[in-house]
């Protein structure tokens, strides 16, 4: 008795079908990768906004005005950002921008009343140092610096071999007000040095003694 051609059909497409499943099947069982091009699309976009709105408003701040001087932009480091956070933290009963960390990173301090200034103008308020610095002399006009003219702020936010930046703010004690604080890696504000050149240490196979540097610490935090 001979199979009609109509059920030989049907048993090849169900062996066909068999087959494909069985293989899916294994390929995960035995972990193999599988493409999903969607959620590989939100990792890469999770990855890309890891900074807060402030951290990224910061950073912009900073890049805008170093743009601007032809030197190169900086990046948003979490370290520096705990270590800012943690000298604010320190200062909660005294609210002091005057003082500083005396640590081994630059730092911006800036007091105000409340929070009021958006990152974007807490760096503008440094920014707008700017007139007070002497290019050719390479130093603050006023020596010593003093109230309505300081410039030390101003080259911290553009020094040309600083790379990164980390912000933090606390609201003080007993109605003190807000102190922020960001740091900076490296350090800048070297005495003599240039803020818009790079620095070039000679090789090491050539002997030379890299000159001691003697680093400014801004005497007054921007009030």
């Amino acid at each position: 008795m001979s199979i009609p051609p109509f059920f030989i059909a049907l048993i090849i497409i169900s062996t066909f079908l068999h087959g494909q499943l069985v293989s899916v099947e294994s390929s995960v069982e035995r972990g193999q990768p599988t493409h999903n091009p969607i959620r590989n699309l939100i990792s890469n976009q999770r990855q890309s906004q890891h900074l807060s709105s402030d951290a990224q408003e910061y950073v912009n701040a900073h890049n805008t005005i170093r743009r601007k001087k032809g030197v190169p932009p900086l990046q948003w480091d979490g370290k520096l950002a705990q270590y800012a956070q943690h000298w604010a933290d320190q200062s909660v009963n005294e609210c002091n921008p005057h003082h500083h960390s005396h640590g081994p990173y630059g730092e911006n301090n800036l007091w105000e009343q409340y929070n009021e200034r958006t990152p974007t103008q807490v760096t503008q308020v440094w920014i707008d140092e700017e007139p007070n610095y002497d290019h050719v002399k390479m130093a603050c006009k006023c020596q010593p610096e003093r109230k309505k003219c300081m410039c030390g702020h101003y080259t911290q936010v553009v020094w040309s071999t600083t790379k990164a930046v980390g912000c933090g703010n606390v609201t003080c004690n007993n109605e003190l007000g807000v102190l922020i604080v960001c740091s900076y890696n490296p350090p800048g504000n070297y005495q003599g040095e240039n803020p818009f050149q790079y620095a070039h240490p000679l090789p090491s196979s050539m002997g030379a003694r890299k000159p001691q540097r003697k680093r400014h610490h801004n005497p007054r935090g921007a009030r």
